[in-house]
């Protein structure tokens, strides 16, 4: 690699001239230039290095092995590929980077012509001293350093043979044919699982294959009219196998693509990310019984995946069970009624900008956190949700904003605590021990609204019960002479008992009708109101007035233990009655 060295790094006088033992070295260190002259056998020293930022590439310079680099007043590159060159370029932003790589771009010359006598041998020449006059120097072999004439602070390295390093920074790989039996059209795609997240977030095992696709690479670089952005053309390409090998160096075939494969796509024309894979059949001719000839299909064991025009940034292809398969959901009930649709329909909702397909399979009135009066929802399973949005994407995948974090015995505040400490912008955090504690203050939540429910129920039942057994005694008692009367007149016992249950009856039912009526109506009124946050605002979901039938059917079981018990004192009492005494007495 040719890169520039000493105090001044942009200087065109100084070039060196960086060797390497192995290609596998060169990436695994990365492209960095020393402060020094260093010749074919030197030992590199890591004195600068590539850091990958937020989307940038910054150089910064160490402080000694022991140090971490100074990124105070970092460098920022980028680069660009014209044919086989790598072409890097500094500014001092990533913007400015970018510029100077869009001006590299329209000014870069191509490798000129040298014949081998005038060519240097590798190990004669160890630095070359370019001309500023010239706008391109040629080096040692395969190399060349390509500078802008206006001397803007671009220094490039072109590599013509070290495909490795191309695949490390441009992020696709090459087709090569790794098995001399394979047919010229056929190759192996590879690619390693680790490190695949340039911003260090690695997958952890188990992994899952969720989509294969197609696209164009190095998109991330923002170098492509927005307006007018390219796309890769229409195609088809066949696949084989699919397969992983093992650290013990095992390949174990995980997908052979054959007729029965699960990746097929099982309904007519391209699926919803534009693309379609399907068997690969071979018509042989066979006879038949009668001699005829017919053709029959054997399959190939291939798969022909075929993809519609793609964007940048976007990917055509295929997942498991490929067909446009909807996500079932349950609606809210404002939903579907404002969108007038009924269960089982199958529509399409735009879900942060992107229309995924879905299935109503159930309605809901109520979800956490959302008031229902205000806002309609979806409730829908989130892997699936997640890989309608973000499966063809290569880049800015959608994220969920808002996560339950389940902190087991670890108490919730000192859960926030940690993530409060480990993030440079502090996030919106909800501890709900906290909460309890800021609640426990609040008298009606400490003693709770059961306890205080319960002793109001057991005031009301006890009064209402001492009530309705004076009114049956001062009844009973008031009309002691009728109940003579009527003994006299001819009814009997059971009779008079009969009388006297009836009248209770006629005030005991109507007034639990009545009661529980008005109860129901003034709770569904009163309630509401009573149920507010610590801020006095309403909660949400909003409070559902439930009766508990349960507690009903106890309450009526009271009371009508609280009747047998009166009836049966009646009872004893209406036996003791004696007409002629009675008469007597209501004579005196």
């Amino acid at each position: 690699f040719h890169g520039f060295y000493g105090p001044d790094p942009y200087s065109r006088l100084e070039y060196e001239v960086r060797l390497y033992p192995t290609h596998a070295e060169a990436s695994d260190i990365g492209v960095d230039f020393a402060d020094e002259v260093t010749g074919e056998d030197a030992v590199v020293e890591e004195l600068q290095r590539w850091q990958e930022g937020m989307g940038e590439r910054r150089q910064c310079r160490a402080r000694g092995r022991r140090s971490p680099p100074d990124c105070e007043n970092p460098k920022y590159f980028d680069y660009i590929v014209v044919g086989n060159m790598v072409l890097l370029c500094q500014g001092k932003n990533s913007s400015s980077s970018i510029n100077a790589c869009a001006e590299l771009v329209q000014s870069v010359e191509g490798p000129k012509n040298m014949s081998s006598d005038d060519q240097p041998a590798v190990g004669e020449q160890a630095n070359t001293i370019a001309d500023d006059s010239l706008d391109s120097v040629a080096l040692q072999q395969e190399f060349q350093i390509v500078t802008s004439a206006d001397d803007e602070e671009i220094f490039a390295a072109i590599l013509d043979s070290d495909i490795d390093l191309v695949n490390r920074y441009l992020s696709f790989g090459k087709c090569e044919v790794v098995n001399e039996t394979l047919s010229p059209k056929w190759c192996t795609l590879s690619g390693s699982l680790e490190g695949i997240d340039f911003d260090g977030i690695n997958p952890v095992p188990p992994l899952h294959i969720e989509f294969i696709g197609v696209g164009l690479p190095n998109v991330d670089r923002g170098r492509f009219s927005r307006s007018d952005p390219p796309f890769l053309d229409a195609g088809a390409v066949e696949i084989d196998e699919l397969s992983i090998v093992l650290e013990s160096g095992e390949i174990r075939v995980v997908e052979d693509f054959n007729s029965d494969s699960s990746w097929m796509t099982v309904e007519a024309g391209l699926n919803q990310y534009g693309a379609r894979i399907e068997p690969l059949f071979v018509y042989a001719d066979v006879s038949g019984d009668e001699g005829d000839e017919k053709s029959a299909p054997i399959d190939q064991g291939i798969a022909v995946m075929t993809w519609n025009p793609v964007v940048v940034t976007q990917l055509s292809g295929v997942t498991v069970g490929s067909e446009d398969a909807p996500i079932p959901v349950i609606a809210s009930t404002g939903f579907m009624d404002r969108g007038g649709y009924y269960v089982g329909e199958r529509i399409n909702v735009d879900v942060q900008g992107n229309a995924v397909p879905v299935r109503l399979v159930g309605v809901a009135d109520y979800f956490p956190t959302l008031d229902p009066e205000f806002s309609t929802f979806l409730v829908a399973d989130i892997r699936s949700t997640w890989m309608a949005l973000n499966a063809n994407k290569m880049r800015n995948a959608e994220q969920a904003n808002e996560v339950w974090i389940e902190t087991g015995e670890v108490l919730p505040s000192e859960v926030a605590t940690d993530i409060r400490r480990r993030m440079s912008v502090a996030p919106s955090l909800i501890a709900q021990d906290q909460l309890l504690r800021d609640a426990a203050v609040d008298p009606l939540i400490s003693a709770g609204w059961k306890a205080l429910l319960a002793i109001a129920f057991t005031t009301v039942l006890a009064a209402s019960a001492v009530g309705f057994l004076v009114y049956s005694q001062v009844t009973f008692a008031s009309r002691m002479t009728e109940y003579a009367v009527v003994r006299t007149l001819g009814l009997t016992t059971k009779q008079v008992l009969g009388l006297v249950t009836l009248e209770l009856l006629m005030v005991l039912v109507p007034a639990v009708l009545v009661g529980g009526l008005l109860g129901m109506r003034m709770g569904a009124t009163i309630i509401p109101f009573l149920v507010t946050s610590g801020e006095g605002v309403r909660v949400v979901p909003p409070v559902v007035l439930a009766v508990d039938w349960q507690a009903v059917g106890v309450l009526v079981g009271v009371i009508g233990a609280i009747f047998l018990a009166i009836s049966i004192g009646l009872i004893s009492s209406v036996r003791k009655i004696s007409p002629p005494r009675v008469m007597r007495m209501g004579q005196n």
